[in-house]
């Protein structure tokens, strides 16, 4: 299975607990979706890794990458 369709729209870096913002919605490490069964792994400076399923996916703002 292939992650579903989301979009990076920004990456909060510079504190304690970095944060994501992914289809207008705001996640941490750790944080679950609401209507997918897929977790944030890591964020990083730049790009942020979705687990779902077997896979870790590496995402960047604004596009989508498989590892």
């Amino acid at each position: 299975d292939s992650l579903p369709s989301m979009v990076v729209q920004g990456i909060l870096w510079g504190n304690d607990s970095p944060q994501v913002i992914i289809d207008g919605e705001v996640y941490k490490v750790g944080d679950r979706f609401k209507n997918i069964d897929a977790q944030v792994f890591k964020i990083e400076k730049g790009k942020v890794f979705i687990s779902y399923g077997e896979k870790i996916y590496r995402m960047k703002i604004g596009k989508k990458e498989e590892r």
